[in-house]
């Protein structure tokens, strides 16, 4: 089977060729050694199409190629890892490098997969959607570097936007929401770039350890800094509980531009370092 010359979906499931699985997806399926029937590796695509991928649940060995698609005619609209992936999708060494379409949905819903690393270089991702991620240090890896990807609801595991890989600068993300789902374990954030709109933290842990930030409306969780000199602007922010911890171990490192409006919660758990200047309302 070769690629088909039209937007289409992509299952990727290891090494194996069973028919099954090809038949069940509609034929485009592919394995870490081609397509099944061997016609190349994804991103064989040349044609200005906008595909989607897909990491299916009856996967039967980790994917080992680097998938690079960044200087591809097509783009990549959605992206979905299913519950039950099992296998390690990209590394830091050879990352899932998406040319992404602006307008997809990057979906992930896997506890038992290994770290994820995805950048995108080009349009923002309409939405990214983490319901769970491997269990292991910041499993997932996230970078967008031709527009601020638009929304990301973190509802579980470990996810990092780093701020750069292999030169992709992190433009950021405009809302990010740190939510957990319903029976869920509480999400880690390390925000290593821009939040241009909203930061809503809900419960879990957010790191913020780089970047600015426009608005942080903590409702729950603890939000800390890393602690460095890195410089980190909060231009607003509303306290309504939880924690906000905005030492870093060295004076005006953090930046807070507005008066922190206290709308509830005890005001004994916002933190910062002597010197550091915080005002409230």
């Amino acid at each position: 089977m070769a690629w088909t010359d039209a937007t289409a979906t992509y299952y990727w499931a290891g090494t194996d060729a069973d028919e099954d699985y090809q038949n069940g997806t509609g034929g485009n399926w592919v394995s870490s050694t081609g397509v099944v029937a061997g016609a190349g590796l994804y991103p064989g695509k040349t044609a200005a199409h906008a595909d989607s991928i897909v990491l299916p649940s009856y996967a039967e060995s980790a994917i080992t190629v680097n998938v690079d698609n960044s200087a591809g005619g097509g783009t990549i609209v959605d992206v979905t890892v299913e519950d039950g992936f099992a296998f390690a999708i990209a590394s830091r060494a050879a990352p899932l490098y998406l040319k992404s379409a602006g307008t997809g949905v990057w979906r992930f819903d896997s506890e038992d997969n290994g770290d994820i690393w995805i950048v995108s270089g080009t349009a923002a991702v309409a939405a990214i959607h983490v319901l769970r991620t491997s269990s292991s240090d910041d499993a997932l890896h996230l970078v967008f570097g031709g527009a601020a990807a638009t929304l990301a609801n973190i509802m579980g595991g470990n996810v990092t936007f780093d701020t750069n890989l292999f030169g992709v600068t992190n433009l950021g993300v405009a809302t990010v929401n740190v939510n957990r789902q319903s029976g869920g374990s509480e999400p880690t954030v390390n925000i290593d770039a821009p939040v241009g709109t909203a930061l809503n933290v809900y419960d879990g842990a957010v790191y913020w350890n780089g970047g600015t930030v426009t608005l942080l409306d903590e409702r729950g969780g603890v939000v800390s800094c890393e602690k460095s000199t890195t410089a980190r602007t909060l231009t607003n922010a509303n306290f309504r509980g939880g924690t906000l911890d905005l030492q870093t171990g060295v004076a005006e490192t953090v930046t807070v531009t507005n008066p922190i409006a206290v709308l509830g919660g005890d005001t004994q758990n916002i933190r910062w370092d002597i010197g550091q200047t915080v005002s409230f309302t």
